[in-house]
């Protein structure tokens, strides 16, 4: 790519296209090697659309899998818990297979991986069998999303955040989709004495048919007749992961297609653009901070997401309808977030931005607690919308932080950074879901005040190393300070 190209944009055009935008369009037409990077990182972006809307599909699902496997709050906590550190796996997974296998194939694998795992889940009747599956699940899309951001890191390098902004925003539009989609086959229980009982999956319904019926153990406890029976309802979900299942199939199959058309190992390696050299002690400790910072960031990210529905049904008594709804509110904020910051990335700071939204992250969590205490329903809209448009960003924000200020971010030091993510997000399920049994379910808001205020404090620490780092060698790329 010529330097010439990536200079030369057209003052011209819509005003809401990006500068950025406008810039691709204009280098695609006259250069092979940028039509490629472009393909190949459109099938990145589809990837990553894939994992979006897998992530939007699981809280609305949530309380019919814990039904489906007849499993209460603190047992079904860990079908999250066994996602993440299946994710965490994945993450090894991709640090050991980054320069050894052709990363097209790893990334279709994964994919197709995927597809065979989220079409099994509804048919699993027993959380033995459904806590694996949603191991594979949570191992291949830890491939994909560390795969995919060091990816497109190592194609666009030192534009590599405008890059992983648009993985951010295309995230987010499939985890907006997904429940909008699944809301509809959700089963609904009307009847609060049955609230705790098991749907018939797919599987349980087939050789029943002529006897769907079972007696409800909670209601003979407190009757004296034996022949009350309670028509038992059926889940539908199976409908929806069959979706998620052909579209990732699809997606896959783009990966293979553009493996056989430009026959190369891998459109990128490790950059070519080497960073200005930063002492070990320095790098050590900073990549410390920030992957304490990516630990705490997605513990309550990936936690609230994914226990947000059914917080709003048990605590508030909301129909699993609305609760799906409130999911669908909170990924569109992080949609509209994600776009905003996409068009606007070429005027951002990124340490700025980190702080603006942590700040926005505190005051959102706050507001829900108040807002829970004292059974201000509407309020909880509010503060959900806050959220997600404070946390968008952060995670995209917080690589960015790392490629600019402090080493290049390669294929292992991605896998660090997710490995960090994804104990967090492991770990905090099962706390949250102690928690919120033994002590009430309001310490859903509780845990993510305490975490997200060490949060911050961790993140004045980073910025203070990074002050320190920049002043005496330089941002990442920065040529100017080899005198050190």
């Amino acid at each position: 790519m010529s330097d010439q190209h990536s200079r030369d944009v057209p003052n011209s055009g819509c005003w809401f296209i990006p500068q950025s935008v406008k810039r691709v369009w204009k280098r695609y037409s006259p250069d092979q090697q940028f039509r490629e990077n472009i393909s190949y990182t459109i099938c990145v972006y589809l990837a990553f659309f894939i994992i979006g809307w897998r992530k939007g599909q699981f809280g609305p699902s949530y309380i019919d899998l814990r039904m489906i496997t007849d499993t209460d709050l603190e047992q079904g906590s860990w079908i999250i818990t066994t996602i993440f550190i299946g994710y965490t796996s994945g993450s090894f997974v991709h640090g050991f297979l980054y320069t050894r296998v052709n990363r097209k194939l790893m990334l279709s694998t994964a994919l197709f991986m995927m597809s065979a795992a989220i079409a099994i889940v509804p048919w699993c009747v027993m959380i033995e069998v459904m806590l694996p599956t949603y191991f594979v699940v949570g191992l291949v899309q830890g491939v994909i999303d560390t795969g995919g951001n060091a990816e497109v890191v190592s194609v666009w390098k030192q534009e590599g955040r405008l890059g992983v902004l648009g993985l951010n925003f295309v995230f987010a539009f499939g985890s907006v989709l997904a429940p909008l989609v699944i809301t509809s086959f959700l089963v609904e229980i009307e009847d609060e004495s049955l609230k705790n009982t098991t749907v018939l999956s797919p599987v349980q319904r087939l050789p029943k048919q002529p006897n769907n019926t079972y007696i409800n153990e909670t209601c003979v406890t407190n009757t004296t007749s034996l022949n009350l029976h309670v028509t038992k309802p059926e889940s539908n979900i199976y409908i929806p992961f069959s979706i998620l299942a052909g579209l990732s199939v699809l997606v896959a199959s783009l990966f293979v297609y553009s493996y056989v058309k430009y026959d190369r190992g891998s459109i990128t390696g490790e950059a070519a653009q080497s960073p200005r050299p930063l002492p070990k002690s320095s790098k050590a400790v900073m990549l410390s901070i920030i992957g304490t910072m990516f630990l705490i960031h997605n513990a309550v990210d990936d936690t609230f997401a994914g226990l947000l529905s059914s917080y709003c049904v048990e605590y508030f008594h909301w129909t699993k309808k609305d609760g799906g709804f409130i999911s669908t509110i909170f990924f569109l904020f992080v949609l509209g977030a994600r776009f905003i910051s996409t068009t606007l990335e070429k005027y951002m700071n990124t340490l700025i931005c980190i702080g603006i939204n942590l700040t926005l992250m505190l005051i959102s969590v706050l507001g829900l607690l108040l807002v829970s205490l004292y059974t201000l329903e509407t309020g909880v809209w509010v503060f959900v919308s806050l959220f997600g448009y404070s946390t968008s960003c952060v995670f995209a924000l917080m690589l960015s932080w790392t490629n600019e200020y402090i080493t290049m971010v390669t294929g292992r030091i991605s896998s660090f950074l997710f490995v960090s993510a994804m104990i967090g997000s492991a770990l905090n399920p099962l706390l949250l879901s102690f928690l919120m049994k033994r002590f009430g379910l309001i310490w859903f808001c509780y845990l993510f005040l305490i975490e997200l205020i060490i949060q911050f404090i961790v993140f004045v620490v980073g910025l203070m190393g990074t002050k320190y780092i920049v002043k005496n060698f330089g941002k990442t790329f920065d040529t100017s300070h080899n005198k050190h």
